[in-house]
Parts: C-alpha cells; structure tokens; sequence
C-alpha cells in the first residue's frame, strides 16, 4: 500500500502502518509505500500514524494468496476547513436529495440529506475542485480556495438532464 497526505498527494514516509491485534507493523518508504509478506487472511484493520496526523484506521479484506492495495490517506487535521453548502435543482430551486459533493483529488465527499445540505469537513486548505453528480441531473463542478480554519459556504444548482426533462416526479 501508499501513505500520503489527503491534500497534497505527496508521500508521508516514515509512517507507521500497524496491523490492528497483531505483532505486524512497516514503516512507510520514501514514496510512501509499505509491504506485509505475511498479512493475515479475512477482514483485517490498518493502523497508520504520522506525527501531525490523527491516527486513521483503514478497513482490509485480505484472501489468501492474493495482493492487497491500500492507498491511506492521512489528513492534517491543523491545516483544514470546511466546505457546505445546498444543492437545488436549477429550474425549480427545490432542494436534491442524494447529491453527491465531493472534493476532487481527495476521498472527501458527502451526500445531501432531505433539505440538500452538505457538510465535508477537515477539507486541506488550498484550491480544489467541488464536483457534484446525481442520477437525473448533469455533473456540475465549481472551484473553493479554503484557507485554515474558513468555513465555506458553497451553494450549488443542478440542470437536469434531457431524459429526464418534463418526466413525471417519482411517487413516493
């Protein structure tokens, strides 16, 4: 697997990559990456520590005799903020439920609850990319600079797509 830091995708070496209720630990090399020969068969968890990072745990489903990848993302939790915003439909502005939010580049994402409220926290500071999808509607994307500490409001308006364009409203 790879260790890297969530917001610049640059390598973390030397860190700490334990496996969870066992004897087995690496430290991650110079491109980040780390190697168990002998990593125990089912579902497994992964430890990996760096100082100025909170300790994540990583969920592993290892089979026998088969490689398994881990790209483990650590976040600097000191140098972070926060992006949220609602996602309405363009033409009639009634909010989208299950609209996907995410920040490009990182695993950061969340889904809209019934309002079309998102919130994605611990966000690195920086410019990134919002891109936002859901079934029914095009893809949208809009860029946010976050600077440590901000909390960005971002609202955002989907255009559905022609399919879908004059459809009836599912019944619930």
């Amino acid at each position: 697997g790879r260790v890297f830091d969530a917001g610049t995708r640059l390598a973390i070496p030397g860190a700490k990559v334990l496996v969870a209720g066992t004897e087995l630990a690496d430290s991650a090399g110079a491109d980040g990456g780390f190697r168990f020969d002998r990593f125990p068969a089912g579902p497994q968890s992964l430890l990996v520590s760096f100082p100025g990072y909170p300790p994540k745990s990583f969920a592993v489903e290892a089979k026998g005799g088969e490689t398994t990848g881990v790209n483990a993302a650590l976040v600097d939790t000191a140098n972070v903020g926060s992006v949220e915003g609602v996602v309405a439909d363009a033409g009639t502005g009634l909010p989208i439920r299950e609209a996907r939010v995410a920040a490009e580049g990182t695993e950061l994402a969340a889904l809209t609850d019934s309002a079309g409220r998102y919130v994605i926290e611990n966000v690195p500071a920086g410019m990134h990319k919002l891109l936002v999808t859901c079934a029914g509607y095009i893809n949208a994307y809009t860029v946010v600079r976050l600077v440590k500490d901000w909390n960005v409001t971002v609202n955002l308006q989907l255009r559905k797509t022609e399919a879908t364009r004059g459809a009836p409203a599912p019944v619930k």
